[in-house]
């Protein structure tokens, strides 16, 4: 993927008035929605603003990629009728995220089949696992940006659609390769919660990587 966005200024804890939400949302669609946008700013400042790396940092992302799974399966889908009055800022520009996730995680290339559903399964793939991470970043801050800027039918779109085509492949992708990984290097780690932000498990046991 390539983008030709301009980089943008993003404050870490700038305070964000809540836009208000148009229409009427019963109560379980705004939960929803606000679950969502928590998990969204939470997946943003990790990818920006994070400094774990290597297993710390692989545990983090397979956290937050599949928290922001389930909660995009809450989220309302709605067609947009008319076009936005003004345009969001610009994302940061995905060819700085993406090498910002090689340098953290620990590891990059994995094996994937294009679809699961043909039996005999396809020819295997190699799959990038900082694309995964970084155009998730896009989809998902892609619509933060709109609910951020009070288009909130715009954010919803956004996230619902390049969910069902774009997003959630990359996340079911990562997240079986996370796991994987996980397992096979460091299967304590999969056990022990941690919340972002903290540091990883006790890494004193680990599988020493080959």
């Amino acid at each position: 993927m390539t983008a030709e966005t301009a980089s943008l200024p993003i404050f870490r804890h700038r305070p964000v008035e809540r836009p208000e939400y148009r229409g009427h949302v019963v109560d379980t669609e705004r939960s929803a929605t606000e679950r969502f946008v928590e998990l969204a700013r939470q997946y943003r400042d990790w990818v920006l603003f994070g400094t774990d790396c290597g297993p710390e940092a692989a545990r983090q992302a397979l956290t937050l990629v599949s928290q922001l799974y389930v909660a995009a399966l809450n989220l309302s889908q709605l067609r947009l009728e008319d076009s936005p009055e003004s345009q969001p800022p610009p994302l940061p520009n995905w060819q700085t995220i993406y090498p910002k996730m090689i340098a953290r995680l620990p590891f990059k290339v994995y094996g994937d089949v294009f679809n699961p559903l043909p039996v005999p399964a396809e020819p295997s793939i190699e799959a990038d696992l900082a694309d995964d991470l970084a155009d998730i970043f896009a989809d998902v801050v892609g619509g933060l940006q709109w609910f951020e800027a009070g288009h909130i039918s715009e954010a919803l779109w956004e996230w619902t659609h390049q969910f069902v085509y774009h997003w959630g492949d990359h996340a079911t992708a990562a997240i079986r390769a996370l796991h994987a990984w996980l397992a096979e290097k460091h299967p304590h780690m999969l056990s022990q919660p941690i919340s972002p932000g903290s540091s990883s498990p006790d890494t004193a046991e680990e599988t020493p990587d080959p």
